[in-house]
C-alpha cells in the first residue's frame, strides 16, 4: 500500500489528495493512482478528479473529501498550524 512516511501515519492511506503535480505523478508511478480523491489545479490530464487548489488550498474541498493523506510541499508550510 501507499505509505511514504509510515512513522507519520496510523493507518494505510486510502484517500489521498495531492496539492503538487509532481507528487501526483509519484503516486501514480507507485501504482496508487486509484487512491487519489483530488489533485491540484495545476494537474493536467486528470479531469475526472476534483481540484483541491494549489498554493492556496481549497479547504472546503479538502474537508469534504475526508482524505487520509494530503501531499503538499514546503510552499504549503504557511498553512500549517
Amino acid at each position: 500500500g501507499l505509505c511514504l512516511a509510515p512513522w507519520l501515519l496510523r493507518a494505510e492511506a486510502r484517500r489521498v489528495v495531492s496539492l503538487v503535480p509532481s507528487h501526483t505523478d509519484i503516486v501514480e508511478a507507485l501504482g496508487a493512482g486509484d487512491r487519489l480523491v483530488a489533485v491540484s489545479d495545476a494537474d493536467k490530464g486528470r479531469d475526472a478528479l476534483p481540484r483541491a487548489g494549489g498554493l492556496a488550498p481549497r479547504w472546503e474541498v479538502l474537508v469534504s473529501l475526508k482524505p487520509d493523506l494530503v501531499l503538499a510541499d514546503v510552499s504549503h508550510r504557511r498553512f500549517a498550524p
